[in-house]
């Protein structure tokens, strides 16, 4: 009795990892999720690695939003307004002082 009972068990075992194996090479339907906040990314599943725009490797796909957060280096947006204010103040600079040497 108990040598069915094991060959059984391993049967059952087999078609539960076989079962799993399947489940790993079936291709996912839907989008992709971003890594950092979760949202859907509008990037298909089967959508190659070299075809995707904002995936990181070493980390996964981004959302638009996030990648932009994460990867723009924001001192090149802050250097722009930077940029503008000192061209403001030395506009201003240039006017205010050539009136007062008049």
């Amino acid at each position: 009795m108990r040598k069915r009972s094991n060959a059984k068990d391993r049967r059952k075992a087999k078609r539960k990892r076989a079962s799993e194996a399947e489940k790993r090479q079936t291709p996912h339907i839907g989008n992709e999720k971003c890594v950092f906040c979760g949202c859907d990314t509008g990037v298909p599943f089967d959508t190659p690695v070299s075809k995707r725009k904002y995936y990181i490797s070493g980390s996964g796909q981004l959302c638009e939003d996030c990648y932009l957060e994460l990867y723009v280096c924001r001192s090149e947006i802050e250097n722009e307004l930077l940029i503008d204010e000192m061209n403001k103040l030395v506009y201003l600079c240039k006017h205010d002082c050539k009136g007062s040497k008049e």
